[in-house]
């Protein structure tokens, strides 16, 4: 059965993440006790909100209430092509000093498979959410980059791309890795928990 696990990463790309320990769980409308949720915060973790028109401090696996369930790597925009990962000196795109914010893990599709077409989508989450009705996150910036690729982040939210285009996999594996940072800036006030992400691909 084929199984997309998207998780914390840590260590270096290519890093296995272990029993998929840290797995952020797909949200379920309604259900905030798990930790299910990819949480963006100021300098003091989930104790602080991001001031509007600024980028993210620190990045968290968290729920609809805002828990602390692990604290993640945080790749902050800096400009269109530099990122500063956990508060270290500001790098230029592509880094590979850390794995990023958000690992895509897609596995039991065969041992022999490439991919190609492979997305990642920030889409406003409402009643009607869903493959067709991936509407752009509003009233936010996001921006993404796959790591040690990209040379420059991309606006994924709504006065953006929408999407984040991953390489192709041209070495055929059982397992797919897709490694992404995401930043995130507040436009306007307010918690911003109404968002998403759903990630696609094709393999042969």
């Amino acid at each position: 059965m084929t199984t997309v696990v998207f998780c914390l990463p840590s260590g270096s790309p290519g890093a296995d993440v272990l029993g998929y320990a840290t797995e952020i769980k797909n949200y379920t409308a309604g259900h905030i006790g798990d930790s299910q949720c990819l949480g963006f915060f100021a300098e003091n973790g989930v104790a602080g909100s991001v001031a509007v028109g600024s980028y993210q401090n620190s990045t968290y696996r968290t729920d609809g209430a805002g828990a602390d369930h692990g604290r993640g790597i945080n790749c902050k925009y800096i400009d269109a092509n530099t990122v500063c990962i956990d508060g270290a000196t500001n790098s230029a795109l592509p880094s590979v000093a850390a794995s990023g914010s958000l690992l895509i893990a897609v596995s039991g599709i065969g041992s022999s498979v490439q991919t190609q077409n492979a997305y990642l989508y920030a889409f406003q989450m409402t009643a009607t959410s869903g493959v067709q009705h991936l509407t752009a996150a509003t009233n936010m910036t996001i921006q993404m980059a796959e790591i040690d690729v990209d040379t420059a982040w991309t606006n994924v939210s709504s006065d953006g791309a929408n999407y984040l285009s991953f390489n192709a996999h041209t070495s055929a594996s059982s397992r797919h890795d897709f490694y992404a940072a995401i930043s995130v800036r507040p436009n306007t006030t307010g918690t911003k928990s109404s968002w998403g992400l759903f990630a696609s691909f094709e393999y042969f």
